[in-house]
């Protein structure tokens, strides 16, 4: 299938390979760094505390990382807010509303076929709110969105984008829900885990689609800014 909508601003060959480089290292290696790092110079990494100041620092670099490999692609979609901005506020609300309301029915869906089922990630981000409200806030409302837009959006959506637009929306929907779930998977029957991935498809499916709307990755990053404050406001009621 041709592309029938074109994002204006593509990323540099360099910055499409430091930033594959950083990607697979990020999804690889760097969550057992940092716990080597952690075991190496004698720090808690186990209770609630502990690892709420791991994910915290896992945050800091993945963000320092797109900043820095990605901060042409970042200004050049910020100077394209201005050009079209009402287009851009657009995408913000009605994306959001579109994720909002695909996220609540596969949950509701989810429900209906597992009762009983739980979503660990949330369990796990809620005691981590419990040991520490302000790390989880900025590390999960400020840090992670802007990290894992740049990568699941911006390098994943864009490369793709421009030869294949289902197969963008495709690969970096799937990839993102892949990355929030991986950690519990073996903790989940087949089916359980299908149900749990797909409750976080249509997120990704709906940030896709108001990159494309509004051609500036700053409106995912601010809808998933947004809906990340959001569940850290249930959280910690």
């Amino acid at each position: 299938m041709n592309n029938s909508r074109r994002l204006s601003q593509r990323m540099t060959s360099g910055e499409l390979l430091w930033g594959s480089l950083y990607f697979l290292f990020y999804l690889i290696a760097l969550p057992s760094l940092l716990c080597l790092l952690f075991e190496t110079l004698g720090w808690d990494a186990v209770s609630a505390l502990g690892q709420t100041r791991l994910n915290f620092l896992y945050f800091v670099l993945n963000f320092l990382a797109a900043v820095v490999i990605f901060h042409r692609f970042l200004w050049k979609n910020l100077g394209n807010i201005g050009k079209r901005f009402w287009g851009f506020v657009q995408a913000v609300i009605l994306g959001w509303v579109m994720l909002r309301v695909s996220v609540s029915l596969m949950g509701y869906l989810a429900a209906l076929l597992r009762p009983a089922l739980r979503n660990l990630n949330d369990d796990y981000f809620g005691g981590q709110a419990a040991a520490s409200l302000i790390l989880t806030a900025v590390g999960t409302v400020l840090l992670a969105p802007a990290a894992e837009e740049c990568f699941f959006r911006g390098l994943l959506f864009q490369g793709l984008h421009r030869k294949n637009r289902v197969l963008a929306y495709t690969v970096s929907a799937l990839a993102f829900a892949l990355v929030h779930v991986a950690s519990y998977l073996g903790r989940y029957g087949l089916v359980d885990s299908l149900l749990i991935l797909l409750q976080y498809l249509p997120a990704g499916v709906a940030l896709g689609w108001a990159y494309e709307k509004s051609d500036t990755i700053f409106a995912p990053i601010l809808i998933h800014m947004v809906n990340n404050a959001i569940s850290m406001g249930l959280m910690s009621r």
